[in-house]
């Protein structure tokens, strides 16, 4: 994403993720709407991470997964 991965742009978020090891599409089938599963954190997030998990969740509605690539959620 611009040169970065996902995993760089949100690591905070990434750090607390039960998903580290699942595919991008894998966390879309999961549901990546508020409240969707792909959003299971190791502890409680605090305020100012949820607010993050909306920012990252409005740029993965910009994806277009592509079936013929692998991918990966780094």
């Amino acid at each position: 994403m611009g040169g970065l991965s996902i995993r760089e742009m949100f690591s905070r978020l990434y750090d607390f993720s039960l998903f580290k090891d699942k595919s991008v599409f894998y966390m879309c089938q999961l549901g990546w709407e508020e409240e969707g599963e792909a959003w299971r954190w190791r502890r409680r997030l605090f305020a100012r991470e949820e607010e993050v998990v909306v920012e990252l969740t409005l740029l993965l509605h910009n994806v277009i997964l592509q079936v013929d690539n692998d991918d990966r959620w780094l």
